[in-house]
């Protein structure tokens, strides 16, 4: 592990602070403040960082060793609690979701972890699946897993001990997220689009289409009846879920780059770009983002925010 360092300083003209290290994986920044002069507050070195969610006070962070957990109690300086390394078993990890007091991991096998003992997650329950799993989404007593290769497939799990898949429709192309809302998956598709599919019967899950003008679909935050899509290397687009089965694109916003995490708290939308780094934009009109910040001396895949912080998953730092 590379040495944690942690950086506390003011920052001018709406620019986030350069960190002194070559790898920052969790960057911790204050927005309490002007969205336009955030305070960098922390870091913890793990690697490089992909995908990240907070918790109470506690941070997840997918790196390559597996799913690093960590105590964020005091922001100026988080602390590594565990890291469930799936990659010793030989899989890879893809991404996370955490519910409640439930982590699911998932890449080369889909893992269910209880998260009582943060010292020490315990494994419920493994699924193999058909193929390197990108996303996934647990609702009532279903999970439902999208394919790297294409393809979403139902899985019952009334039983954690014995998971078996009830439904499956095939489709094409890369996926790289999905999300629920109601009876309706949606999967960012970076090939084809946003994919809309109907799962009300888990039986016979149906895709409806993809969205027109979603193309290099990346990453979803689904706030209301709001969808935020990354595009990677369209910038990002904002849809309209009035009519889940229908979704249409309200506005968007491309500032060039390679697009990847999206996040909503209120009107400001957080984006991470790996090339154009971080963008706040104002939302408050869906129709016409506007852009009040960037910052382009981070490299991030993901982010998360609070309100207060935003929480970056930072690839490496190049100078």
């Amino acid at each position: 592990m590379i040495p944690m360092r942690v950086l506390t300083r003011t920052i001018g003209g709406g620019r986030l602070s350069s960190c002194l290290s070559a790898v920052c994986s969790l960057l911790l920044i204050s927005c309490s403040g002007s969205p336009t002069s955030p305070l960098e507050i922390g870091q913890l070195d793990l690697g490089a960082a992909y995908d990240v969610f907070v918790m109470g006070e506690t941070a997840f962070v997918s790196t390559n060793e597996g799913v690093a957990i960590i105590d964020i109690v005091d922001t100026h300086n988080p602390q590594r609690i565990s890291t469930i390394q799936e990659s010793a078993g030989g899989g890879s990890v893809a991404g996370f979701h955490v519910a409640q007091d439930t982590l699911f991991v998932y890449g080369e096998r889909f893992t269910m972890y209880e998260l009582d003992d943060l010292t020490d997650p315990r494994i419920i329950s493994q699924y193999s699946g058909r193929g390197f799993i990108s996303g996934a989404r647990k609702q009532g007593d279903y999970v439902y897993l999208s394919y790297m290769n294409g393809g979403l497939d139902v899985i019952d799990y009334s039983d954690p001990a014995n998971p078996s898949s009830v439904g499956f429709v095939n489709s094409t192309g890369q996926t790289n997220d999905m999300a629920i809302s109601d009876s309706f998956a949606f999967v960012a598709n970076s090939s084809t689009g946003l994919e809309v599919f109907d799962i009300g019967d888990q039986a016979a899950p149906q895709r409806i289409g993809v969205v027109p003008g979603t193309a290099g679909a990346w990453d979803i935050h689904i706030d209301q009846q709001l969808l935020f899509l990354g595009c990677h290397r369209y910038g990002v687009k904002i849809l309209d879920l009035s009519d889940p089965s229908a979704p249409t694109v309200l506005g968007s916003f491309d500032n060039g780059g390679e697009t990847y995490g999206v996040f909503v708290v209120g009107a400001r939308l957080y984006s991470v770009d790996l090339v154009e780094g971080v963008e706040i934009l104002d939302v408050s009109s869906p129709e016409n983002p506007i852009m009040i910040m960037a910052d382009g001396n981070y490299h991030p895949h993901d982010l998360f925010s609070d309100g207060l912080h935003l929480f970056l998953a930072d690839q490496d730092r190049h100078f």
